[in-house]
């Protein structure tokens, strides 16, 4: 059961991801309702992601796992790419980004949650706990990994890889702040499910760049044969 709460972060994660789409919308000239349609999709097809890996986790239904909006973006906008007669690698393009926003969003959840907590580095002299700021470091991960995908998005050469890019970046950062949650300490299994899923996500951001790479190459082959051709019978 989706709770109050999580409707109330998931509608201002879902505002906050509008910054970013609506300022790709105007680098990439977009039309602007498509833009808002894609932000809306985004939030759906993640919160039902999040909730989804959370049961395969657990095998109980009622949390949510940021991953599992993560890996179920991609394949849902496949669909919406046809329905919105945009290519799919421009919709992903806009989706990592804000995606970052998202999370930013849900760290704070967490953090007024008391969620998703830091190891325990030291002990005062009170007998306090010092916690690593878990929350803080993820929330700022995301934020700046907000300003350098929109960074790459902006320069242009990437136009089409930024989600690959997305999962690489997010993948090793969230693998190196694993170790600092004290879940790392506290889980069943061998490492955690974010430490897994992060190494899932740095492999299908490097097979997915590199297929893309292809493509990219096999589609500019085809273009300048093209060109010849049309060279040739002018000539």
């Amino acid at each position: 059961m989706i709770s109050a709460k999580l409707i109330l972060y998931v509608s201002i994660g879902t505002i906050a991801m509008f910054i970013p789409i609506i300022i790709e919308s105007i680098w990439y000239k977009y039309k602007l309702w498509k833009s808002l349609v894609v932000g809306l999709l985004i939030a759906i097809s993640g919160v039902i992601g999040t909730y989804v890996m959370f049961f395969i986790e657990n095998q109980r239904w009622g949390g949510t796992s940021f991953y599992g909006g993560v890996f179920l973006v991609p394949p849902a906008f496949i669909g919406f790419a046809y329905l919105l007669k945009t290519p799919h690698r421009a919709l992903m393009d806009m989706c990592a980004p804000a995606g970052c926003m998202m999370l930013v969003v849900m760290k704070v959840q967490c953090l007024l949650s008391n969620c998703c907590k830091g190891i325990v580095l030291w002990t005062d002299a009170s007998g306090e706990a010092v916690r690593f700021p878990s929350q803080i470091a993820e929330l700022a991960n995301g934020l700046i990994l907000c300003v350098v995908l929109m960074f790459i998005v902006y320069r242009a050469k990437n136009k089409g890889e930024i989600y690959p890019i997305f999962l690489i970046l997010y993948g090793i950062s969230r693998f190196i702040l694993n170790f600092f949650r004290e879940e790392f300490l506290t889980t069943e299994m061998f490492v955690p499910y974010g430490t897994i899923w992060s190494v899932v996500a740095v492999a299908a951001g490097f097979v997915w760049l590199v297929l893309l790479r292809k493509q990219k190459d096999t589609e500019n082959k085809i273009t300048e044969e093209i060109k010849e051709e049309f060279v040739e019978e002018k000539n």
